[in-house]
């Protein structure tokens, strides 16, 4: 029974791109997916190639909808604001929030356990009995954060509201590559989530990893064009049959070996 719903959302969605077709040829068979390439394991370089679970998910649904797949890297702050084609997704790690709910639709959440670390020289922070991070060690201190993201308006928010990092200053970066490059130099640590914090850690001998304490849990959707019901209620069977097989922790768990390789 899934399959025949699938099938036939992608008939639907498939329709509506030859409607639209009529007044953009070019775009018939295309799916752009915006994304920004310094966010391993979910989209990350290698050599001249974005690779990463996101990327994978994408090249899952072009797939399954007949399209031909356009990866777009772009800037992470850009990627709600610029989604305005009807046959264009954002898949970045994209944390589903009110404020961007207000500008595009979500798909289901494909991963729900997007936690804010923060990087640190080995040895420069102390553990309290949880083995987290408490918010007063990061009082007055220069945090650096991937514009745009979760951690970026976490960090601005509790700067502003004189909460767990009260007296701090966030300093934005174009990825959280960069930023963890620039620790001990440009900021003192990096508040970024869970898997690129622990991914950018193991691959730094100097770097550690920990989750920040007295924050929530977050999960990332799929951004697609406001009101495109058709393209998102295709989405969300190609995750639900995802997920139930098991291939996005599969592929977690490939690109995390690869990374640490």
């Amino acid at each position: 029974m899934k399959k025949i719903l699938v099938i036939l959302l992608i008939i639907v969605f498939a329709c509506s791109l030859f409607v639209l077709s009529a007044c953009e040829k070019d775009k018939k068979t295309v799916l752009y997916v915006y994304t920004e390439s310094g966010f391993p394991p979910f989209e990350y370089s290698k050599g001249d190639e974005i690779v990463g679970v996101d990327i994978e998910i994408a090249k899952a649904i072009a797939k399954e909808l007949g399209m031909e797949l356009v990866v777009r890297d772009v800037m992470f702050d850009s990627i709600v604001s610029g989604i305005n084609e009807d046959n264009a997704i954002g898949l970045a790690g994209i944390t589903i929030t009110p404020d961007r709910e207000q500008a595009v639709d979500f798909s289901i959440p494909y991963f729900g356990d997007a936690i804010q670390y923060v990087i640190y020289p080995k040895g420069a922070l102390e553990l309290n009995d949880e083995l987290m991070i408490e918010g007063d060690l990061l009082k007055n201190k220069v945090l650096g954060v991937q514009t745009g993201t979760t951690g970026d308006n976490i960090v601005q928010v509790e700067v502003k509201e004189g909460g767990l990092f009260a007296g701090a200053t966030a300093k934005g970066y174009d990825n959280a590559l960069i930023a963890a490059d620039d620790i001990g130099s440009g900021c003192d640590y990096v508040v970024i989530d869970r898997l690129t914090a622990l991914q950018i850690a193991a691959a730094n001998n100097n770097l550690e990893a920990s989750q920040i304490a007295g924050l929530d849990a977050e999960s990332y959707g799929i951004a697609v064009k406001k009101g495109n019901k058709v393209l998102l209620n295709a989405i969300n069977w190609i995750l639900h049959n995802l997920l139930e097989e098991g291939k996005i922790d599969q592929w977690l768990e490939e690109h995390s070996e690869s990374i640490e390789e």
